[in-house]
């Protein structure tokens, strides 16, 4: 117990505190300026850790004065904090360097999507034969199975294969000769035998046309390849 006859403030320090720790209680039976006075000098001689100095402090004062006060709590904080201000400037420093960058970035992505659509316009970006379509599978007729061990399921599994890819193969007839989509042929009805023909090497041939389309990109694409020109090699395939 330390009393202040001065101004009646008398401390407490009961004997239960705790290793390193201080606890205190304030009795003031008249509030001057002397009390204040002494509970700031506490401040530094208690030994009360840096970060709760001041608001013990800061309720002790204001519980010695007039009961007319409004509460600290309902006040700012008296002492400054620099440290607070100096936070707030780095922050908006950042903020305003995080905005320039993501304009510049959004620049940038403005001029590589002008870039792209105009690379689109010329080149194609999507190799339609690559499609994993039903329509577009490629099946080369075969038998027996030339696996290693082939049992009697792989060669009937074959044969399987080898029907379908026929019928496959009168249905995309069918559906040309209905479109009249041959080149350099005239199909005014889909009800012929030439639906059958598709592997035909003949001249009158439904295909016989496509075939020496296919034959010339092949020359072309091969002489390309020899003579290292790449807007032929460009043009006849999608790499």
């Amino acid at each position: 117990m330390k009393p202040c006859e001065k101004c009646h403030v008398v401390v407490f320090f009961p004997s239960s505190a705790l290793p390193g720790q201080t606890q205190f209680t304030v009795m003031a039976a008249k509030a001057t300026q002397h009390s204040v006075q002494v509970l700031r000098a506490w401040q530094s001689a208690l030994p009360i850790p840096p970060a709760h100095r001041r608001p013990i402090v800061s309720s002790l004062i204001w519980s010695l004065s007039s009961p007319s006060a409004s509460p600290p709590y309902l006040k700012p904080t008296p002492w400054p904090t620099p440290a607070l201000s100096q936070v707030a400037k780095r922050g908006m420093a950042t903020l305003s360097k995080a905005k320039n960058f993501k304009t510049q970035e959004s620049e940038d992505e403005s001029l590589a999507r002008f870039h792209r659509a105009v690379r689109d316009e010329s080149e194609s970006t999507i190799d339609m034969w690559s499609l994993p379509l039903e329509t577009l599978d490629v099946h080369i007729p075969s038998f027996p199975a030339r696996v290693k061990n082939a049992t009697l399921g792989d060669h009937l599994a074959l044969l399987r294969d080898n029907f379908l890819n026929f019928l496959k193969n009168i249905s995309s007839m069918r559906r040309l000769a209905q479109e009249n989509a041959f080149p350099g042929r005239e199909t005014f009805s889909a009800r012929s035998f030439q639906i059958f023909q598709t592997k035909s090497t003949k001249d009158d041939a439904w295909v016989a046309p496509l075939r020496g389309i296919i034959l010339e990109n092949y020359k072309r694409l091969n002489n390309a390849i020899a003579d290292g020109d790449s807007k032929t090699i460009a043009s006849l395939t999608t790499w």
